[in-house]
Parts: C-alpha cells; sequence; structure tokens
C-alpha cells in the first residue's frame, strides 16, 4: 500500500549482523537498499518500487556485484547506478543526487552506492528500484529481505 513506513535496512543488518551482509559474492537474495516510505508499487507500466525519505540517506547495494553504469540517465532515471550480481540478476537504483560508484568496481551486499534524490523524471526525493532476471523486470517486494 502506498505510504506504507518501511523499516530501516541499515539498523536491522546491524542488529542482526547477519552473515550475508557485507558479502562479496552474490547471494540472489536481497536487502532492503533504503529506509523509507514505499510510494509506489511494481505495475506493468512501472517495472520497480519507489521508497521515499525526505532525508536522503545513502542508497545500499541490495547484494554483492559489479557497477555496469553509473552515470547521468537521459531517459527519465536521471543518476542512476545498475549493478550486475553475475547470477541473472541485475539491479537498477534511480534518481540519486550523489553516485558514490564508477563502472567496473565491485560491490558488497550492503556498499553505499549513492545518495537518494530526484534526478530526472522525479516529482520528489526517493529511490527507484528495479530488479531483472535476465533482462526482465520482476516485482523487487518478491526478492527484498
Amino acid at each position: 500500500m502506498p505510504n506504507e513506513q518501511l523499516w530501516d535496512p541499515t539498523a536491522h543488518i546491524a542488529q542482526r549482523s547477519t552473515p550475508n551482509a557485507g558479502q562479496v559474492s552474490p547471494t540472489g537474495q536481497f536487502i532492503w537498499p533504503a529506509a523509507g516510505i514505499l510510494t509506489q508499487y511494481f505495475k506493468w507500466y512501472h517495472p520497480a518500487v519507489d521508497i521515499a525519505n525526505s532525508g536522503a540517506p545513502d542508497v545500499l547495494a541490495a547484494d554483492a556485484g559489479t557497477v555496469i553504469a553509473s552515470s547521468w540517465d537521459g531517459s527519465g532515471y536521471g543518476n542512476r547506478v545498475i549493478i550486475d550480481h553475475g547470477n541473472g540478476y541485475q539491479t537498477l537504483y534511480g534518481h540519486m543526487q550523489q553516485l558514490y560508484v564508477r563502472p567496473n568496481q565491485t560491490v558488497k551486499r550492503g556498499d553505499p552506492v549513492g545518495k537518494m534524490g530526484s534526478t530526472g523524471r522525479s516529482s520528489g526525493i526517493h529511490l527507484h528500484l528495479e530488479i531483472r532476471l535476465n533482462g526482465i523486470a520482476q516485482d523487487p517486494l518478491r526478492f527484498l529481505q
């Protein structure tokens, strides 16, 4: 449901100290990349979830992988990062105000990749999160832990 409060994934990771936090190899399981309010769900016309937070927190890599794109995207994503997890999965993080990573950089699960923002086709500070399996958009809520 829109405007649903989400838990703070960074606190969750710190509290549980899960063995997968900071994982170097892809796990195929994804952590919440940012704290905030779920404002948009996966639909045929919106292949992502949107997580809003006016505090513009850091955005975390949902799983380990290699950054394949970290730049401005003129198609609407604004500043975006794409991570290839090497197992058929890719994640896209859109509308960020700052990018912390560069192409070909290896990231661990939970590493900061950017700062939430409102760049591109955006009406407020939020993260646009896509999860793709073999190039096909998936509902992120089926995968996020």
